[in-house]
């Protein structure tokens, strides 16, 4: 190592970097992944059960980075962009940075097993391919990229489950973000290539790298396998035909850049621009399936409806115009307004813990 790696920390860091240990950007980035991962679901968690999941979600991200810039400190010491960061600069000292992940980590698992058992073995699983296997993988194999992808495609997954107990809309959520974090990633290890390689990391794609050769053959696939699962959301009852639209046009833009890389002899400043649309391609569908009701278009099972949620997350439903009145938690959805006929009334009412629906005529 070198001196700059083993510098002594400073006696008290500063506010600043204690909070940069967290990398609030991306911690900001990936929890609204999970907001929008609730909002696309069919029914509205209650407002506690809501706060839990945020706090929980922010505090499991946050002590993840924390814990990885703990384990990368002497890999981050010798690359520009990451050098100055709080643990490799030796202003936050090795053992505090440890304390804090740890904590972090202890706290948001509480937090998340307040909201459901399900939800908190999500987040356990994202937090230990992210901490326990991607970072340590990073140094020695490119595989550590599909590997990250899977911590990086839960949070969206762990908003919908805090929602709704169907798992469609997770899996395809997961499924959504794992594809998006394919071509990003590869976009990123050409860019940064030499830089990755001269911190002894396996995920770059350095000029000098035999396996440079595959890489735009790769993006595209990758590209290619992304916006297909975006087109697919439909068939999870998510998006419609104005979705499908917009996911067409904006995926057409993706494929361009990803076979504009391919045919490049020098690909990075094409990497790069593939890199940065692909930041505005994400919100842009994940934006738009939050803003789709999933209970308006049929899924799978061509049933109209899919919402379903665990008793301790449901709104109580109150008196109805007509009279009806449900002493149980039920969950207010989209689809759960009475329907009446000229001969009689049927109220569709979803039950706490199970999927489908049941019809009551009344």
């Amino acid at each position: 190592m070198s001196a700059r790696e083993l510098a002594p920390a400073r006696a008290a860091p500063s506010a600043r970097d204690l909070a940069a240990l967290a990398k609030p950007r991306i911690t900001a980035m990936v929890v609204a992944t999970g907001v929008m991962g609730a909002l696309a679901a069919p029914a509205r968690p209650s407002l506690d059960r809501a706060l839990y999941a945020l706090a929980g979600t922010a505090l499991l991200v946050a002590g993840a980075n924390v814990l990885n810039m703990w384990l990368e400190r002497d890999t981050d010491a010798r690359m520009p962009r990451t050098r100055d960061r709080p643990v490799a600069a030796g202003r936050v000292s090795p053992g505090l940075a440890l304390g804090l992940g740890a904590g972090a980590t202890l706290a948001s698992l509480a937090l998340l097993a307040a909201v459901s058992a399900r939800v908190t073995w999500l987040g356990a699983i994202a937090w230990g391919t992210y901490v326990a296997l991607y970072t340590p993988m990073k140094r020695w194999t490119r595989w550590s990229l599909p590997v990250g992808a899977i911590a990086g495609a839960m949070p969206p997954a762990m908003g919908w489950a805090t929602a709704s107990d169907d798992p469609l809309g997770a899996v395809y959520l997961f499924l959504l973000l794992f594809t998006w974090q394919l071509p990003h990633f590869v976009a990123i290890s050409l860019f940064r290539g030499a830089e990755y390689a001269g911190a002894g990391l396996a995920v770059g794609l350095p000029p000098s790298s035999p396996r440079r050769a595959r890489a735009g053959a790769e993006l595209v696939a990758f590209a290619a396998a992304f916006v297909g699962v975006t087109l697919t959301a439909p068939l999870w009852g998510l998006g419609g035909p104005i979705f499908v639209g917009v996911a067409a046009l904006a995926g057409a833009g993706l494929l361009a850049l990803a076979w504009r890389v391919a045919r490049a002899p020098l690909p990075e400043p094409a990497a790069r621009a593939l890199f940065a649309y692909s930041m505005g391609h994400l919100a842009i569908v994940l934006g738009a399936v939050a803003l789709t009701p999933a209970a308006a278009h049929p899924g799978i099972s061509g049933s109209t409806s899919r919402a379903s949620c665990s008793s301790d997350s449901c709104q109580p439903r109150k008196q109805s115009s007509e009279g009806i009145t449900s002493g149980m938690p039920s969950c207010v959805t989209r689809s759960s307004v009475p329907q009446r006929t000229a001969r009689s009334s049927t109220v569709t009412r979803i039950s706490p813990g199970r999927f489908g629906s049941s019809k009551t005529s009344v």
